[in-house]
């Protein structure tokens, strides 16, 4: 995999493409010098991260700078323009039908602000959980409460405990906020109907290996796909998307790792609980492709 990175301009952008298709490598894009829409229009085969794949709305005159200053002020007031945009506004809604207009399938990572969405659960509770250790993990939730900590500046200690309340109450109500605006946007984006590859991008921001994984299930179901379109992003769609014949399906000749349950996971369908089936036995005669 070849990951295009912030620096990347327009020519070298389409010129790493191409080659790197040529030479079988995936790309993934993350675009600022470069504009989305040349990145996506030359072929590039992921976009990661909802908060950084909107970067696609912006207007020329914000998208020049950029160039020479792909990470400096200019880049500043670019996501400061994303940060105000409202969800039905007519450039995101165009963007949108152009993203599903091409090869380009988005990897939200909606798990990083899982913790900061309406719904959410005490991930420490997971039983997954009690084999990790969140002193090797990347700012995680607080294990006492699930919830995600904001610290606060070294002056702040010198304030009132009330006045200290205050402000980390207000940096968590501006992360819900955030996280609200940007899961709107993403619906605006989903209506166009794209793409999408399941990633949760473990294990930072309050996202935990495994656990993750399936709270991003859970949220694209939430978003709008079907149960079995939230697991054919985490499986066939990547064979599709990347070419990769040996996996994606249950299918002669193809490697998987396969547990069968008798009923739909919680996290998907919001069904009870399965457990493994004794007398459920996988085959590989015929083929199991999930949808798109």
């Amino acid at each position: 995999m070849l990951l295009l990175g912030a620096d990347i301009t327009a020519v070298n952008a389409q010129w790493i493409i191409a080659r790197a298709h040529e030479s079988h490598l995936i790309t993934y894009g993350e675009f600022v010098a470069a504009p989305y829409q040349v990145g996506v229009g030359a072929g590039v085969d992921a976009l990661p991260h909802m908060d950084q794949y909107i970067l696609g709305v912006i207007p020329d005159e914000l998208q020049r700078p950029l160039v020479d200053d792909p990470v400096g002020p200019s880049a500043a007031t670019a996501y400061d323009y994303i940060g105000r945009i409202p969800p039905t506004d007519i450039h995101l809604v165009a963007y949108a039908h152009f993203l599903a207009a091409h090869h380009a399938a988005l990897m939200p990572a909606f798990s990083l602000d899982y913790v900061e969405l309406p719904g959410h659960r005490d991930l420490w509770k997971e039983p997954a959980a009690a084999l990790l250790d969140p002193n090797r993990m990347f700012h995680p939730t607080d294990r006492a409460t699930g919830e995600m900590a904001y610290p606060l500046p070294s002056w702040s200690r010198h304030t009132p405990a009330m006045a200290q309340r205050w402000m980390e109450e207000n940096l968590q109500k501006k992360a819900d906020q955030s996280a609200m605006r940007l899961w709107r946007i993403n619906q605006t984006i989903f209506s166009a109907f794209p793409h999408y590859l399941a990633a949760s991008d473990a294990d930072v921001m309050g996202t935990m290996p495994g656990i993750s994984l399936h709270t991003e299930l859970e949220l694209l179901v939430r978003l709008g796909l079907s149960p079995r379109e939230a697991l054919a992003a985490a499986s066939n769609n990547y064979a599709l998307q990347f070419g990769w014949t040996e996996l994606g399906q249950i299918a002669p000749r193809r490697r998987a790792d396969i547990l069968v349950v008798d009923g739909d996971r919680p996290s998907i369908s919001g069904t009870s609980a399965a457990s493994p089936s004794s007398s459920s036995r996988a085959t590989s005669s015929t083929a199991m492709p999930c949808c798109t």
